[in-house]
């Protein structure tokens, strides 16, 4: 896992996700399971937290932190929310010193911890930082048989006035690991300007995850569907 690859595309990654993220429902969705697991969960820490914007709506039922390995990714987030505590780390294996009532890992983040052994580790950081039966969410990424390798998208976007984004992404998938090279040309009046971001995600059958759960003293179930119709991984540390 690369220290930050989002240097150069951070500013634009709201946009970007405008269409694909409802935050505010995602928000509600997380409350009212964290309500039916934990009743009375004061706070949550959001592992992967990006930009901030799932904490900019869970801190209004929560106390909430978050944590990233982009320090660009951070900085949107820091601007976005000034009195929330947000942590440079590294979900394999990170030391906060504090427990929380809930931790979350949202929007597939989950993957980036690419190998069997580095998500087991990532599982065992995440319960290190629950108090006893606290609740753990995490959104997984595409399983093995659903994920296309050689599928190439094209996207177009106008984020900002003279301001025009495109981008391509093509997939492909080695030793276990599925391989996202994309590439953006982003257009202003003075010119354009090519980014490349390579991003490899773990692919991980549920009975994989249900196993590195339980490994981390996890007590999950498996939602097939969750707020992003990509699955959600929930339960309670034992």
């Amino acid at each position: 896992m690369e220290d930050d690859l989002y240097t150069a595309s951070a500013l634009y990654y709201d946009g970007l996700m405008t269409d694909r993220r409802h935050y505010a429902a995602d928000a509600e969705f997380i409350r009212d399971l964290v309500s039916s697991l934990k009743p009375g969960a004061k706070s949550l820490l959001d592992i992967a937290c990006g930009t901030g914007r799932h904490l900019e709506y869970l801190l209004r039922w929560f106390d909430v932190e978050g944590g990233d390995l982009s320090d660009s990714m951070l900085r949107v987030a820091r601007a976005r929310l000034p009195e929330v505590t947000l942590h440079n780390l590294d979900m394999r294996a990170f030391n906060l010193g504090k427990t929380f009532d809930v931790v979350i890992c949202m929007f597939s983040a989950i993957a980036y911890a690419a190998s069997k052994s580095e998500l087991r580790v990532a599982l065992k950081s995440f319960a290190r930082h629950l108090r006893p039966g606290g609740v753990v969410l995490v959104e997984p990424w595409i399983q093995p048989d659903d994920f296309e390798a050689g599928r190439i998208t094209t996207e177009s976007f106008e984020l900002f006035p003279r301001h025009q984004i495109s981008r391509m992404i093509v997939s492909s998938v080695e030793d276990g690991v599925s391989i996202l090279d994309m590439h953006y040309l982003i257009g202003t009046e003075t010119g354009v300007r090519h980014i490349a971001e390579q991003h490899r995600l773990g692919l991980y059958t549920e009975d994989q995850y249900r196993d590195a759960f339980i490994s981390a003293g996890f007590s999950i179930d498996f939602d097939p569907t969750g707020p992003f119709n990509r699955g959600l991984v929930h339960g309670k540390l034992n």
